[in-house]
């Protein structure tokens, strides 16, 4: 078989038509920098370069066919079917995803931690003994620097708390009213400053209030305020730019008979009282808790102060104007040396058994008996 086979070969080697040679071209440099190129002969040459005359030995045509590069075959690799690797490496890549995101996960959380426990150690590396020692003589010396300045605040405090009640009760018996409302004014600062709440504290802060409301007292009486409120030719904005000029949160001091009405619940409780002026009747709110525990059906005499906080029509057709007290600013009257600027008489032989002297003293006895209960 292999005869044949050999035979065949050499048959279809004859059958072949020799092919012409192909033209091979040769170049080269010489030492000198001369280029020299040509062809390849059949047979070898020796040439020689022009400008030095170097010989040079040319080799003669390949005549041997160039080399075929041979095809690899691939082997068929036996194992399992494509859908099931196709299958394994999707597991696979699933895998390698959680995996990817629990070691995110894994990496946030752990710079997450990573940061309060660099604070942590950072804090901890600076307090380093001599850094605790200095701090706590500094906390020491801020804090007996403080103490030692509210001791000093309450002793001035306290010095100026005996000295204003000296200066303020002479200047009320010499009746000079602005110095003596200067010094219980500092006397009420003082008792603030303390902190204290004791009998003698309420009535240096009573008399405060009391010489501030003669002090910022209305100048229009009642009558002009009613005048002016009810004039002709007066337009609503005139009336009320005047009100806050001359008579917004200035002070009414009262003396009059009134009668509280006391409803189901106590915060509807108003304290109110009426006045004829002129041919107006004017109505007096007041409020509730100035009065709540001398709710009583008969009428009333006190001697009470507060702050304007409006003059307007009245919506009760039994009144034709109506004055509002500043609920916070209302307070009873208790002394009797702060009268004398009001031109209000103590005694009157008109009504000797409720006189104004006896009104403030039981004002005064009932104020005190509150703060006595508080107290305690």
């Amino acid at each position: 078989m292999s005869d044949i086979k050999t035979k065949l070969k050499r048959f279809s080697l004859l059958r072949k038509k020799p092919q012409q040679a192909q033209e091979q071209p040769w170049s080269l440099r010489c030492l000198c920098g001369n280029d020299l190129a040509g062809m390849r002969l059949e047979v070898d040459q020796k040439i020689a370069c022009p400008n030095c005359e170097r010989p040079y030995f040319i080799l003669p045509n390949n005549t041997y066919p160039s080399p075929k590069r041979a095809k690899k075959k691939r082997k068929r690799k036996d194992g399992e079917p494509f859908h099931k690797v196709a299958l394994r490496k999707t597991r696979n890549a699933s895998v390698l995803i959680r995996q990817g995101v629990y070691a995110g996960v894994v990496k946030i959380c752990r710079k997450t931690i990573a940061v309060p426990v660099s604070a942590i150690r950072a804090i901890r590396n600076w307090f380093t003994p001599l850094r605790i020692v200095i701090s706590l003589l500094s906390l020491i010396l801020v804090f007996g620097g403080y103490y030692a300045y509210q001791q000093h605040s309450q002793k001035k405090a306290l010095k100026t708390l005996r000295e204003a009640l000296v200066q303020g009760d002479e200047f009320l018996k010499e009746r000079q009213w602005v110095d003596a409302t200067e010094q219980y004014h500092l006397a009420a600062q003082a008792v603030e400053q303390l902190g204290r709440s004791d009998l003698l504290a309420w009535q240096v802060l009573q008399k405060d209030r009391e010489l501030q409301a003669i002090e910022g007292l209305c100048g229009l009486s009642l009558e002009d305020i009613i005048q002016a409120a009810s004039e002709r030719g007066k337009t609503t904005l005139d009336w009320q730019t005047e009100f806050k000029t001359v008579i917004h949160q200035r002070w009414l001091v009262m003396e009059s008979w009134v009668v509280v009405d006391a409803g189901q619940d106590d915060s509807q409780v108003i304290l109110s009282s009426s006045m004829s002026i002129g041919e107006k009747k004017v109505n007096f709110i007041w409020p509730a808790n100035l009065y709540r525990s001398l709710i009583q059906s008969d009428p009333l005499h006190v001697l009470c102060a507060g702050q304007i906080g409006a003059v307007e029509p009245a919506q009760d057709p039994r009144f034709d104007w109506v004055v509002k007290i500043i609920p916070d600013s209302a307070f009873l009257w208790c002394f009797e040396e702060t009268t004398a600027p009001l031109g209000l008489e103590l005694d009157s032989p008109w009504f000797p058994e409720d006189s104004l002297r006896l009104v403030l003293k039981r004002q005064h006895d009932l104020l005190a008996g509150q703060r006595k209960g508080e107290k305690q």
